[in-house]
């Protein structure tokens, strides 16, 4: 797909009024270039300072290819829609976002630059476990919880088929191998299957190539953790393990955040190795850095919810493949969070309110709900992004930008 392909632009046209009434408030930060990287889709929308507040006077989005170079892409981005807005957004000398100016007033510049990325898909984990009703059940809860899917399991059994096992890993190249079982028991007379578990898993590790063996997160019992790491260790000097707090440490306790951080700290970690990322994080301004599209959602429903003076608020997101549900209540400093993958049925959750604020398209653009608040331009993750910057800004070009419609039809 070439980047001429255009999925989407829309714009709002500024008179000479407007442009005339900008306070000096608004004035210290300026204009405001924003930009989305997804895995499908690029993402650039500018926000201007109109009567003495930001509002957002154009946006675009393109298909990404992902054959081609990220900033070279966002480059031609930035062309198009300055192009369409009248003015200079990509300065072709410097091959960067246009922020400075030798004629400010014929060719402003853009005061500052933020920027939301997830470029890649769903982390691919793969779970290993001792009982799919305990263990593993708790894994797919903290997995469901982080920007990741389940490519496969694996229970502790007599009959596990190490060849076949290594064939499916190849296929499925999981990023992920999640080793967990065993309540946290410090009797050293005990029988510990979860050390049996993972012997059974290096050996699976050695059959595979270096560069098909996945990462290893241990979230099984504590008292085991070292002897498990050290057998895993064992495998390869290279082979990066790391351990989180134990899923199940008692038959009466779940703790699925710990693997759910880890995952999501993993995911964002590739993210960053993809090539363009570091460029891109050059051009955004300082003391702000990129996040990503999904936490600056997070971000902004919180703050939705704050400035609305709800007692709690339920967003969705839909990214081009997955879609995430994000809970956030009053007086609490955590929020709820639930990943869906494409072609799936969003799942019951069991005390969550219905969904109130809605950012994106669903496929075949029909949302089959009545949200409060709907931001069919899938804008608002990366609009979002100035909130580090100008909290205020955000705020008012989603009240008067992004969601003042209100929905009321199914």
């Amino acid at each position: 797909m070439k980047i001429e392909d255009w999925d989407w632009v829309g714009e709002r046209m500024i008179g000479p009024f407007e442009e005339q009434n900008v306070s000096a408030e608004a004035g210290a930060t300026g204009t405001l270039l924003a930009l989305g990287v997804e895995r499908r889709v690029l993402r650039a929308c500018l926000l201007e300072p109109i009567a003495g507040h930001h509002r957002l006077i154009g946006w675009i989005s393109v298909q990404r290819d992902p054959g081609s170079e990220l900033t070279h892409q966002l480059a031609i981005v930035c062309r198009r829609l300055g192009a369409r807005l009248g003015r200079p957004l990509w300065d072709e000398a410097e091959d960067a976002p246009f922020i400075a100016s030798k004629d400010p007033l014929r060719y402003p510049p853009i005061d500052q630059v933020l920027a939301a990325s997830t470029p890649r898909d769903l982390l691919r984990v793969w779970i290993a476990g001792l009982s799919p009703q305990d263990s593993i059940a708790a894994a797919r809860t903290a997995a469901n919880a982080a920007p990741a899917r389940v490519v496969g399991v694996t229970a502790l059994d007599a009959t596990i088929d190490i060849a076949e096992l290594a064939r499916r890993f190849s296929a499925d190249r999981p990023d992920i191998l999640v080793v967990t079982g065993g309540y946290d028991n410090p009797d050293p007379n005990t029988e510990r299957p979860i050390y049996q578990l993972t012997g059974i898993m290096c050996e699976l590790l050695r059959r595979l190539p270096p560069g098909e063996r996945p990462a290893i997160v241990y979230a099984g019992d504590r008292w085991m953790a070292p002897y498990c790491v050290d057998r895993l260790q064992a495998v390869s000097d290279t082979l990066l393990v790391e351990v989180v707090a134990n899923l199940r440490p008692s038959p009466t306790l779940l703790h699925t955040a710990p693997l759910a951080s880890m995952l999501t700290e993993r995911q964002w970690d590739l993210a960053q190795r993809m090539p363009g990322f570091i460029r891109l994080g050059r051009w955004v301004t300082k003391p702000a850095r990129i996040m990503s599209m999904e936490a600056n959602f997070t971000q902004a429903t919180r703050a939705w919810m704050e400035v609305e003076r709800l007692s709690s608020i339920h967003g969705l997101y839909f990214a081009s493949n997955w879609r995430l549900h994000v809970l956030a209540e009053a007086g609490s400093e955590t929020v709820r969070m639930r990943y869906v993958e494409e072609r799936t049925l969003d799942p019951q959750l069991a005390g969550w309110p219905p969904v109130t604020l809605v950012s994106g398209l669903p496929p075949g653009d029909a949302l089959r709900l009545a949200p409060r608040w709907w931001d069919r331009s899938g804008m608002l993750p990366v609009v979002a992004s100035v909130g580090q910057l100008a909290p205020e800004a955000m705020i008012h070009t989603m009240r008067h930008d992004l969601l003042a419609e209100q929905v009321n039809e199914i």
